[in-house]
């Protein structure tokens, strides 16, 4: 992996993680085009749902800690 794109909701935006010594700036989702990511790790069901769609079209591989798509 090269490079991290965390995404959380607008309380944590602007957080920052670190990744490989170096700091990786929390984006808020709204902003964020998950379909466009290589793997996304999803541990809210109601974000999963809404992407769900774009998701399913594109080539990400999506990893579900939410259990949405155990129902789906």
């Amino acid at each position: 992996m090269l490079e991290l794109l965390a995404f959380a909701s607008p309380g944590s935006e602007s957080d920052e993680l670190e990744f490989r010594g170096e700091p990786a700036r929390v984006l808020r989702l709204e902003t964020a085009p998950l379909a466009s990511c290589d793997l996304v790790f999803c541990a809210a069901a109601d974000v999963l749902r809404e992407q769900l769609p774009a998701l399913r079209e594109s080539d990400t591989r999506v990893i579900d800690l939410s259990g949405v798509l155990e129902r789906d």
